[in-house]
């Protein structure tokens, strides 16, 4: 093959091996890592001495209590590991991570991290497709402009009148692919990529044949002037409403039992409407209960590193974290604790890396 059909087939032969990189053949579903694997069966166990509880059982209560703790830690473990994956551009492992996951124990959290991981993934392969057709059509094109100010012997004139005829055939079945990419493309706001299926639409059919999409894109460009707020709205309406879904939002925080949210927003409320003796006391009360959650979660936490149970360890201090982030001690605490699970994951990669020794004769 001369070099120069090499040079225009390459983009072309780059795109294919990029798209079947990402969807590749049917692959059977990789096992679950051991750490959420140990999630899975503290869950599954807890779930398990709860059922042999009668309802009336002193120790119910305490139960429920554990297998939230450890259905919520089962959660952080999952979503934890698919943001890995996600930041290794692997979507399809994550994907299949959640789909795992979601068949141990059914969540919403990791529902909708699957859905929106596996709609990404989706919208990647389609804008994959759209790229590779481009690029055939841009060859395609390059062969027709050769094929058009080649004038060989009459010998050859045959093939390359059907060359060119097939040419047009795949050229003209493109321009509506690229039609059609440049409507979904718009529809997504994809702007780059509907100009770039536009383009070659137009160089194939000419502008009449995407002039309604190029027009679309075009007022897709346009900043769009910023609507006039009504004359009626006051200030002091404004006002009134801001702090009537400030108070909603911190019921809703409250009746959740998200601290941290709901001393955001007492401070948003003493910001707005002043230190009134209501408010004040309530913000106390909060720090208090943070206070007290804080120090539970740390003698937890103490007790469970020292049995070497890090992940459990690492859930209290992150959840320290996220009532206090100020918190030096436990952001250290928890520096700490990763690195000692991050030396044990890389022991057991190394150990499960190594061959096993021929039995002896």
């Amino acid at each position: 093959m001369p070099l120069t059909r090499l040079l225009h087939l390459l983009p072309f032969l780059l795109l294919l091996g990029t798209l079947a990189g990402c969807t590749g053949l049917p692959q059977r579903s990789p096992a679950l890592p051991e750490s959420l694997e140990q999630a899975a069966m503290a869950y599954r166990e807890a779930q398990s001495r709860l059922a042999g509880i009668a309802a009336d059982d002193p120790q119910r209560a305490r139960l429920e209590r554990d297998l939230r703790s450890y259905r919520k830690e089962f959660e952080e473990t999952a979503i934890t590991l698919a943001h890995r994956e996600e930041r290794r551009d692997r979507l399809l492992a994550a994907v299949q991570l959640l789909e795992r996951a979601l068949t141990l124990a059914p969540s919403p959290r990791l529902q909708s991290l699957h859905d929106d991981l596996e709609a990404r993934r989706l919208a990647t392969l389609k804008r994959l497709d759209w790229e590779q057709d481009l690029a055939r059509s841009r060859y395609l094109l390059d062969q027709r402009r050769l094929l058009q100010a080649r004038s060989g012997a009459a010998a050859g004139e045959t093939a390359r009148q059907w060359r060119l005829r097939w040419i047009r055939w795949e050229l003209e079945a493109l321009s509506l692919k690229h039609r059609q990419c440049a409507e979904s493309a718009l529809a997504t706001s994809q702007l780059a990529i509907a100009e770039a299926c536009i383009r070659q639409a137009e160089a194939i059919r000419g502008t009449d044949f995407v002039a309604a999409q190029r027009r679309k894109l075009a007022a897709r460009r346009k900043p769009r002037p910023a609507a006039a707020r009504p004359a009626a709205a006051t200030a002091a309406a404004d006002n009134a409403d801001e702090t009537r879904r400030l108070r909603l939002q911190l019921r809703l925080a409250l009746r959740q039992g998200d601290l941290p949210q709901a001393r955001r927003l007492v401070e948003q409320l003493i910001a707005r409407d002043g230190e009134t003796a209501a408010l004040l006391d309530l913000k106390a009360a909060i720090d208090n209960a943070i206070a007290a959650r804080i120090g539970a979660l740390r003698q937890q936490a103490s007790e469970l590193y020292s049995k070497q149970d890090y992940l459990r360890a690492r859930a209290r201090w992150q959840e320290i974290l996220s009532l206090d982030p100020e918190d030096a001690e436990a952001r250290g605490l928890l520096e700490r604790v990763e690195r000692v699970i991050h030396k044990l994951e890389q022991l057991q990669e190394q150990q499960s890396s190594e061959p096993t020794p021929p039995a002896a004769e």
